[in-house]
Parts: structure tokens; C-alpha cells; sequence
């Protein structure tokens, strides 16, 4: 993921079941232009509605063939910038009789090994 101003996160906030309603007008008499015209009509009227809250993105997915609609619904956090701390044992440099003791960390180890020989 890009670290720059302007980059955008987007958490899922919701899923609901909007089926009926995409299948609103939709009959088995219409050829299959008229029911892909119907089908996207109600997917645009749903998005809108969705997308009238601030900061929200919203989209209708179709699952299992068409049998099944769901309207995903996100927030969008915008001006993301990912920081990284590392863990409080990098750099930290411990004294050892008024000097630094930079040999802390392979000094543990040495003596872990001659534990697990024992």
C-alpha cells in the first residue's frame, strides 16, 4: 500500500440482503436487455440511497448466479499514513559498568545455548 497523502482505506461496515429490492419489477415476461436495464436501475437507486451518508462508498454484489443480492456498505478513511514502532528492544542499549552494552541481545543467546546443551 502506498504511503502518501491521498491514499484512501475503506472498512466494511455492513452487509445486508437487498434482493427484494433488486428484484423489484424484474419478471420472467421481460427479455433480457429490459431485465439487465431493471436489474441496474435498482442497483443505482440503492447505491444513491446508501451513499447519501457522508464518507461512505457503497456497492451491490451478485451472488450464487444472480439468485441472491448483497449491498456492501464502507467507510472510507481518507489522508491514510501507515506508522511503524518497532519493538522497544531495537535500540535500546542497556549500561553495563557506565558503558553501553551493545552485546546484551548475543550474550542472552550464547547462554541460552549452552542451557539446551545441558
Amino acid at each position: 500500500m502506498p504511503a502518501a497523502p491521498g491514499s484512501r482505506i475503506y472498512v466494511i461496515e455492513d452487509v445486508r440482503d437487498v434482493t427484494a429490492e433488486m428484484l423489484k419489477g424484474v419478471s420472467d415476461k421481460l427479455n433480457e436487455f429490459a431485465r439487465y436495464e431493471r436489474l441496474a436501475t435498482n442497483r443505482k437507486a440503492l447505491i444513491a440511497a446508501c451513499e447519501g451518508q457522508p464518507n461512505r462508498r457503497c456497492d451491490v454484489g451478485a451472488y450464487y448466479g444472480g439468485a441472491s443480492y448483497y449491498l456492501q456498505q464502507k467507510l472510507e478513511i481518507e489522508d491514510v499514513r501507515l506508522v511503524y514502532a518497532p519493538a522497544l528492544g531495537i535500540g535500546n542499549l542497556r549500561r553495563r559498568n557506565g558503558q553501553l552494552d551493545v552485546a546484551a541481545p548475543h550474550r542472552r543467546l550464547r547462554l541460552l545455548s549452552r542451557l539446551c546443551r545441558s
